[in-house]
């Protein structure tokens, strides 16, 4: 998702971020991809 501007936890540590996973939960729940929504945060 290239329109979202960078998450700054990410840069400094390497790490996703709660928001980070939301957001890849939110991206993958618009697909269709249940499971796979699951597992963002997970």
């Amino acid at each position: 998702m290239r329109w979202l501007p960078p998450c700054l936890f990410h840069q400094l540590t390497g790490w996703s971020c709660p928001g980070c996973g939301a957001t890849r939960a939110v991206h993958q729940l618009l697909h269709g991809e249940w499971r796979l929504a699951l597992h963002c945060n997970a």
